[in-house]
C-alpha cells in the first residue's frame, strides 16, 4: 500500500495504480474535471499512463458552468 493526498486528504491505495483507474474507483468522470498531479495540470492523455507513487498529491478540480 502507498499513501497519496487527494485534495489535501491522505488516502491509502494499492501500488501500481494509474491515475485514470484511481479516478474511476472513486467515481470521478475524467471528462468533468481537471487533475493536478504534484502541482502540475495533468493532460487527460497522460492519466492512463501515469502510475501513482507514494507521496504523490492529486487535486481534483471540477468543471462547473455558470453565468
Amino acid at each position: 500500500m502507498i499513501k497519496i493526498k487527494v485534495n489535501g486528504k491522505e488516502k491509502e491505495i494499492k501500488e501500481k495504480v494509474y491515475i485514470a483507474d484511481f479516478l474511476k474507483e472513486i467515481n470521478v468522470k475524467i471528462e468533468t474535471v481537471f487533475i493536478a498531479h504534484n502541482g502540475t495540470i495533468a493532460g487527460k492523455n497522460l492519466l492512463d499512463k501515469t502510475v501513482l507513487k507514494d507521496g504523490d498529491e492529486l487535486e481534483i478540480l471540477r468543471i462547473t458552468a455558470g453565468g
